[in-house]
């Protein structure tokens, strides 16, 4: 797998519940986030290790995601620590969380 970024190659990422190794992530060709682009995301600026306005970006994220109707939302707190534990973060910088 070519890697544009070798950064995130080492990545975890969440799907259905679970952190799984970036190589082995896949979901349905029939799922709607292939069918018909049905997802939400948010861009977050990394200052020394810390999320700019982190409360209000997951707040946007979550309300985004209610008015598409996605079920099982997860809280804030889930979302930080799948993402911390997905190995994704960086010192400055920017981050992208998505979600299908």
């Amino acid at each position: 797998m070519n890697l544009i970024d070798k950064r995130n190659k080492d990545i975890l990422v969440h799907i259905n519940g679970e952190l799984v190794p970036r190589n082995e992530a896949k979901i349905s060709v029939f799922d709607s986030a292939v069918q018909g682009g049905d997802a939400v995301w948010e861009g977050l600026r990394i200052y020394k290790g810390r999320i700019a306005a982190l409360a209000e970006h997951l707040e946007r994220l979550q309300d985004s995601a209610k008015a598409l109707m996605f079920e099982n939302i997860p809280s804030s707190t889930k979302i930080i620590i799948f993402h911390l534990r997905s190995k994704r973060y960086v010192g400055s910088g920017t981050y992208k969380i998505n979600a299908y």
